[in-house]
């Protein structure tokens, strides 16, 4: 069909491809989706919208989960967002849907439906979602963001999805099909940067976990996005775990704080090294612990700002039994002994504690001496007590500009 547009309708046809096609030009994926999606509706006459996207391309507050999607709609009922990849899932699986609108990029109900629209109209989809919800005569576009050897599903696709909330009247018929023609390309460019930006998301969240650092990962707003698994586990031998956690997300506003009077631009060049760490102390009823706080690189994890924080346990973080054994090839015993110097008991004490002989107490003693390389009881203690963790200088930064781009 030849598209006929008036000199506004083309503008507006620039303008949302423009949004569609530059994610990254947008505070985060809520203001994206949402400048598009407005100005969508007015160009074709739609009465509503909605966008899916994988939840492995970015999941924020507005969208709502389901079936490996994050559904986005200023103008659909969260109960209808969340249902609608289960309920098209039966049809999918008789008729392929999502590889049927993948195939077809811009599609309609007709072009979709084509040869079954009668059992479509038929269908619990149709009469229990379509009509109550009032999402007739649907037009979209759909892009498969995985290889060929996937299946597309709701978990590997994007979608965009226009209605009309009435059974008669307007129509977006062969115009509006050619008009989300149109926009197509805009719109695989725009979804296929925020997959790409997802999976080295992923790349970075994984080299981040593989250092084996207790680090958190906040954005720009202060949320934490992740936790490495050497922080999780901190945590869980951390009687306080929430007083902890208070100071971390502190040190975060901090670092956060710093630079919020001039925020950085997307594109912008700024080198982590050239941001001095934010450093403070936590003190709990167990363990003193440093924390510090730094910028990432922009863009880092898609986002114009976030920041890392690292913390360190600073006393000595106690061997158990299991280390002690592997570690030192101690016995049973000569643990209970070990554990009992600790704790401050004197050889006589440990002896009767442990119902054996003053001799054979210091037996242990003596073996404890030699396979923990110490003259001295007080040697003995700090052993047991655990290694401390090496200490990094203060003005290092926590991971090198360069490792934070790769």
């Amino acid at each position: 069909m030849r598209l006929s547009l008036k000199a506004h309708e083309r503008e507006s046809l620039i303008q949302v491809a423009a949004a569609m096609a530059s994610p990254l030009a947008f505070p985060d994926v809520q203001a994206w989706q949402s400048r598009f999606l407005r100005a969508l509706k007015p160009l074709t006459g739609a009465d509503k919208a909605s966008l899916l996207l994988p939840a492995s391309v970015d999941v924020d507050a507005t969208s709502v989960l389901a079936n490996g999607a994050a559904m986005f709609s200023e103008d659909i009922s969260t109960r209808d967002l969340s249902v609608y990849p289960s309920l098209i899932h039966p049809l999918d699986g008789q008729w392929s849907v999502w590889e049927r609108q993948s195939v077809l990029g811009a599609w309609t109900r007709d072009l979709l439906w084509h040869g079954f629209i009668d059992t479509y109209e038929k269908s619990s989809y149709y009469l229990d979602y379509i009509v109550p919800g009032k999402h007739f005569d649907p037009i979209g576009l759909m892009r498969h963001l995985d290889g060929p050897a996937i299946r597309p599903s709701s978990a590997t696709v994007a979608g965009v999805w226009l209605h009309h909330a009435r059974p008669t009247g307007r129509r977006f018929g062969a115009r509006g099909h050619a008009m989300l023609q149109l926009l197509y390309p805009a719109f695989c460019a725009g979804v296929e940067t925020l997959s790409r930006l997802g999976k080295h998301r992923e790349s970075f969240v994984r080299t981040v976990d593989s250092l084996a650092l207790p680090l958190a990962i906040f954005d720009e707003a202060g949320r934490c996005l992740h936790r490495t698994p050497s922080m999780l586990q901190l945590l869980a031998c951390e009687p306080e775990p929430s007083r902890l956690l208070a100071k971390v997300a502190e040190a975060a506003a901090a670092v956060l704080g710093v630079d919020s009077a001039s925020p950085c631009r997307r594109g912008a060049i700024m080198r982590a090294v050239e941001i001095a760490p934010v450093t403070s102390e936590v003190h709990t009823v167990s363990f003193r612990y440093r924390v510090r706080s730094t910028m990432c690189v922009p863009d880092t994890l898609g986002r114009q700002r976030a920041c890392l924080v690292m913390v360190e346990r600073k006393n000595p973080t106690p061997w158990t039994d299991e280390g002690l054994r592997d570690q030192f090839s101690l016995t049973a015993g000569q643990i209970r002994v070990a554990r009992l110097l600790a704790a401050g008991g004197s050889v006589g004490e440990i002896a009767a504690q442990l119902n054996i002989s003053t001799h054979t107490a210091r037996r242990h003693v003596e073996a404890l001496r030699a396979k923990l390389g110490t003259r001295s009881i007080a040697g003995i203690v700090a052993a047991v007590n655990g290694p401390r963790a090496p200490e990094m200088p203060d003005h290092a930064p926590l991971l090198a500009a360069d490792s934070l781009r790769s």
